[in-house]
């Protein structure tokens, strides 16, 4: 490629930009530091709520600069709002008593705010992850009538996963994805990583033969097809690794530097 041209390089966050002990690596920084000296940019993509992603935009980049996150329903630039993709509030109202019913701990994502009516284990776990605590509120279908980007739901996986399958059957306008197998991701329908990063893409006036992008999981899968060069890493999932055009060592072993210098972009 030529380097005298600028690229985007979208990273996913967990199980890509991040080790399996949830820190950057010395490589990882290093080659991205590289890459914005050279002019590219650089943007993150996760399922995580923004506030998350922009703490590691600052770790990795000294400042905060286009992310995606909510897997592609909230794109920001430092504070200022780019797209939002939002979920009907009857089905966000709806997803809150199945999941009282279901008895799973239900969380939402309402562009920086983090909502939960209590802190069980399953979200007591996931503010060790994303870095921060929740706000807890007494009633959440009080927020359903607000801008819910994503609704999470922990519990048993025999409860997500029948959760999941009547989100949908629904047909409330929304699409639901298991990230693990205790965690359900609800968000509206058509909202996805890849349409995130088109649209970055377009904004930045980048045309999609020089759009990068690197994952790991199921919801990555879509951008690494549409990317103009996707990478899988080592650790990725089977059918990541087929779409993409590189496959690279995994998180633990340098995979991002690596794939880079295999690409030409750092030395």
């Amino acid at each position: 490629m030529d380097d005298n041209l600028s690229s985007l390089f979208v990273f996913d966050v967990d199980g890509t930009l991040l080790d399996s002990g949830l820190r950057i690596l010395p490589s990882t920084r290093a080659c991205v530091q590289q890459l914005l000296r050279a002019g590219h940019r650089i943007a993150l993509a996760s399922a995580r709520p923004p506030r998350s992603v922009m703490q590691l935009s600052q770790q990795l980049l000294g400042t905060v600069t286009e992310i995606i996150s909510l897997n592609g329903a909230f794109v920001t630039h430092e504070r200022e709002v780019l797209l939002e993709r939002t979920i009907p509030a009857m089905a966000v109202t709806a997803l809150i008593r199945k999941g009282r019913e279901f008895g799973i701990e239900t969380n939402l994502l309402a562009g920086w705010e983090w909502l939960v009516e209590e802190r069980g284990p399953g979200v007591e776990a996931e503010t060790g992850i994303v870095g921060f605590e929740p706000t807890v509120v007494a009633d959440l279908e009080r927020w359903s009538g607000q801008s819910v980007h994503k609704v999470l739901l922990i519990g048993e996986h025999d409860k997500v996963a029948a959760l999941r399958e009547w989100a949908l059957k629904s047909a409330m306008g929304i699409d639901a994805s298991l990230s693990k197998e205790t965690y359900c991701e609800v968000v509206a329908d058509g909202t996805s990583k890849a349409g995130a990063v088109l649209f970055l893409a377009e904004k930045l006036a980048i045309p999609r033969e020089r759009l990068i992008t690197f994952g790991d999981g199921e919801n990555d899968l879509p951008m690494i097809e549409a990317a103009g060069v996707g990478v899988a890493m080592g650790n990725a999932m089977e059918a990541v690794k087929v779409a993409a055009g590189v496959v690279t060592e995994s998180n633990d072993e340098d995979g991002i530097a690596n794939a880079l210098r295999r690409l030409g972009f750092i030395e």
